[in-house]
């Protein structure tokens, strides 16, 4: 049985739009890549490239752009300044010289890698226009002519009360204005709070090495810190043997010496990892004698600390340091002749004008 004309027109149609709709769903289907070649370089604390390669993605609908053969490249890295880290985004095409590079710096390596990708993402560029894939209009016949009646006459009722057109409405923007990319977020600022611990040993304070505690909190920005730090230095011996008479030489005297204090402690950062400060505080030295008791003496010192950390995992750090305090007023121990006792030691103890003291410890930064 053979179709008739018009049927085979309509599978014609039919097929035309089976074929569009293939083309469509297979177009879709394959999403080609668009962007440069990605060169990255990271540092402890800082996201990995398969962490940034992701944070990028999801900016571009979930696709990682990056192609291995791109001619442009897109570099990417991450260094340790003072107070925090720095990212830098250099973009070269694939004919041309290298864009000036773009830099951000943050406290927080991973906040700063999110406002590195946004720049990063600017790099690859919009996809082309798929153009609209239309059907052709189905063949109509043409219709038998056939005579019809005049068509009646059209009368139009007027309202009793008509309500008024409203006023014309102001143009707006035209359809084909030009993409602009949001700006990409503030960056976070750069103070920093920080809260340490340490253990110490001192040297030149006692007659043995004797060992210390110390815990502190500071704020920091940039290239500069200012450290609040609390010091207790435990009980270690200590020798009264300056004689107060030569000629009544009296036997040299053991006691317990130990000193609670507080320092103020500013700090000027430089070669990343390195730090010089200055260090002023007040101390309360305390003596124990097993036939005398305890005795405070207060005053106060300042001296330079030498300071070198390294951080890692984004909010920690290990640190060490070594300073050496002065002691202007030199507090003393004496143990004095006394009438009717002639086995009293006349000798006598003084402070250091100098004492070492070296730390090792862990912080920890708040943004």
């Amino acid at each position: 049985m053979f179709l008739r004309g018009r049927s085979w027109v309509r599978i014609a149609a039919l097929l035309n739009l089976l074929a569009a709709f293939f083309v469509v769903v297979t177009a879709s289907a394959q999403t080609p890549l668009r962007g440069p070649r990605l060169v990255y370089a990271t540092i402890p604390g800082c996201p990995d490239e398969a962490t940034f390669r992701d944070e990028v993605a999801t900016m571009l609908g979930g696709i990682d752009h990056f192609r291995t053969d791109a001619p442009d490249v897109v570099r990417v890295s991450f260094s340790k300044v003072p107070g925090g880290y720095r990212g830098t985004v250099e973009y070269t095409p694939a004919k041309g010289e290298t864009w000036p590079a773009e830099h951000k710096t943050g406290g927080h390596c991973l906040l700063l890698a999110q406002a590195v990708a946004v720049i990063a993402s600017l790099r690859i560029p919009d996809p082309p226009a798929t153009p609209a894939v239309t059907a052709p209009p189905e063949p109509t016949a043409t219709p038998t002519a056939t005579p019809t009646a005049p068509p009646a006459p059209t009368v139009t009722a007027v309202p009793t009360n008509p309500i008024p057109s409203p006023p014309p409405r102001s143009p707006g923007p035209p359809d084909d204005a030009p993409f602009v990319p949001p700006p990409p977020p503030l960056p976070q600022m750069d103070l920093t709070i920080t809260l340490s611990t340490a253990l110490l040993m001192t040297a030149g304070f006692s007659a043995d090495v004797g060992p210390a505690l110390q815990i502190g909190g500071g704020i920091r920005r940039d290239w500069f810190s200012l450290d609040l730090e609390l010091r207790g230095v435990f009980p270690a011996r200590a020798v009264a043997s300056d004689q107060l008479n030569a000629a009544i030489p009296r036997e040299p005297r053991e006691f317990d010496l130990s000193q609670l204090s507080a320092q103020l402690v500013p700090c000027v950062r430089f070669a990343t990892y390195l730090a010089g400060c200055g260090v002023i505080g007040v101390y309360a030295l305390i003596t124990q004698d097993r036939t005398q008791g305890t005795d405070f003496y207060p005053g106060w010192s300042v001296g330079p600390r030498f300071r070198a950390e390294y951080p890692f995992a984004e909010r920690f750090a290990v640190f060490g340091f070594g300073e050496a305090l002065f002691t202007p007023y030199q507090q003393g121990v004496a143990y004095e002749t006394l009438p009717g006792q002639p086995d009293t030691p006349g000798i006598s103890w003084r402070l250091s004008i100098v004492s070492g003291f070296f730390g090792v410890g862990a912080s920890v930064n708040f943004q």
